[in-house]
């Protein structure tokens, strides 16, 4: 698939953080074209690579104004699990290693996942769509914990 047609996909599907990386690359870097495949975008996806770019995307949104829904992590730690409101997955387990410590492990969460608090029997007393429920806090923020 074509650059161009990636980002079309991109913007269609709100992936900010391939939309940005194929605008910085293409039109503020110059060194790609909407004409290039894919495949060129491999060395960015580079783990030692992750940190450096995800900040660098970040400014670059900031720059253009782009701003994106929350994003959720959950966050496993020593000490349990958390649902941590962040910018990015870095800064969500940054968050969790400073405030908590001990991080082992993190993964993305939809802010359409459904939040159900249930009472000492195990009916369910509220339920909440963790987007909606965290839409007040800042980032980052826990929102839970388990």
């Amino acid at each position: 698939m074509k650059l161009g047609e990636l980002l079309q996909e991109a913007i269609d599907m709100n992936a900010y953080g391939l939309q940005s990386l194929i605008m910085l690359v293409v039109f503020e870097k110059q060194v790609l074209t909407l004409e290039d495949e894919e495949k060129e975008l491999d060395l960015y996806f580079e783990p030692h690579n992750a940190k450096r770019l995800n900040q660098i995307l970040i400014d670059y949104q900031k720059k253009l104004g782009i701003q994106h829904e929350p994003l959720f992590y959950w966050v496993t730690a020593a000490a349990g699990d958390y649902i941590v409101k962040a910018e990015s997955k870095e800064q969500a387990e940054f968050y969790i290693h400073q405030s908590i410590g001990g991080v082992k492990k993190s993964s993305y969460m939809e802010a359409e996942t459904e939040l159900v608090q249930l009472d000492q029997e195990h009916h369910i007393q509220a339920r909440y769509m963790l987007g909606k429920f965290a839409e007040r806090m800042s980032t980052p923020a826990i929102v839970c914990q388990f």
